[in-house]
């Protein structure tokens, strides 16, 4: 019989959390409500579902502990890139940073 893999839970840093109320608050200054309420969730879910997207993940280099995974809406133009560290069976986005940031050297 097949073991059955045990599901990771994704947990949030509160420098993540921050990270995402201000992804928020320039969204929602530079377009609209509805937009940064949109993103926000879109990058939510799509963070939610590290735990089964890992394996697309590349390794921060020189940062071996974490890896990162690029989150756009499209194939064009720019996203975020999310963070994140497994440990204990659980999925720590530790930052969200922009893709246009210089952001492995702010890590």
């Amino acid at each position: 019989m097949a073991e059955s893999s045990k599901r990771l839970r994704t947990e949030y840093t509160p420098q993540a959390l921050r990270d995402l109320a201000l992804i928020w608050e320039w969204n929602a200054t530079t377009y609209n409500l509805r937009h940064a309420d949109e993103y926000r969730a879109f990058l939510k879910s799509r963070a939610d579902a590290l735990a089964d997207s890992r394996l697309l993940a590349k390794p921060v280099r020189g940062k071996p502990q974490y890896s990162y995974i690029s989150l756009r809406r499209s194939r064009s133009g720019h996203g975020h890139v999310a963070v994140f560290t497994i440990e204990n069976e659980q999925v720590f986005v530790v930052r969200f940073f922009h893709t246009a940031e210089d952001w492995e050297n702010k890590l």
